[in-house]
């Protein structure tokens, strides 16, 4: 295929596609940097807490890539038929990652209710609070937008989930994928706290 009428050969489509994989993984690798900055203290050493964590900030990211105008009181719940068809996108980056490490789950496997003793041990809005303005400032080093920033958000729930589930063991990978599902869902539906920049 050649350059012509406007279009990219399949070479500079797979050149830019690396370049952004590039990216991706380089801030994935900061935002890990960020979280581990904050185990023990805000996220309490606590695995549930941290996928959650990880998850509300990719579907927080999703949010505001929705563009929404009106200011909201962060916490409210906002029903978006286009989150809906959002995060899919999301999870669809997600599994596929998982599934690269072996990790092969199916809709119906995902824990409908997680267990008390792997629920956050922190509130949505908390998370925002301490974590988002890092978050963003990582994803716009990095060349990205909220949406890209989202999809970041994947790559780094997707690492966690192999941290967790393959290397320490220390909740099941189905639990892993449910706790981190849910956490896009809500980030990506809940109006976020202001941020401070």
């Amino acid at each position: 295929m050649t350059k012509g009428n406007g279009s990219e050969s399949l070479e500079d489509l797979s050149d830019k596609a690396f370049e952004i994989a590039k990216r991706r993984q380089a801030a994935a690798v900061d935002v890990m940097k960020l979280i581990e900055e904050h185990y023990q203290t805000t996220l309490e050493s606590h695995s549930g807490t941290v996928l959650r964590a990880a998850a509300w900030l990719a579907g927080t990211s999703l949010y505001r890539s929705l563009g929404y105008q009106e200011e909201l009181e962060p916490g409210v719940l906002v029903l978006s038929e286009e989150a809906n068809q959002q995060v899919p996108g999301l999870m669809k980056v997600f599994m596929f990652l998982l599934d690269k490490e072996g990790v092969k789950l199916k809709a119906d496997e995902f824990v409908p209710n997680i267990p008390q003793e792997f629920a956050p041990r922190k509130a949505l809005l908390d998370i925002q609070k301490q974590f988002q303005d890092g978050y963003n400032a990582i994803m716009k080093e990095h060349g990205f937008d909220y949406l890209e920033g989202a999809k970041t958000g994947a790559v780094v729930c997707a690492l966690l989930v192999k941290l967790y589930s393959l290397r320490r063991k220390e909740l099941e990978p189905k639990m892993a994928a449910s706790i981190v599902s849910m956490g896009f869902i809500e980030g990506a539906k809940t109006a976020p706290a202001a941020l401070k920049k």
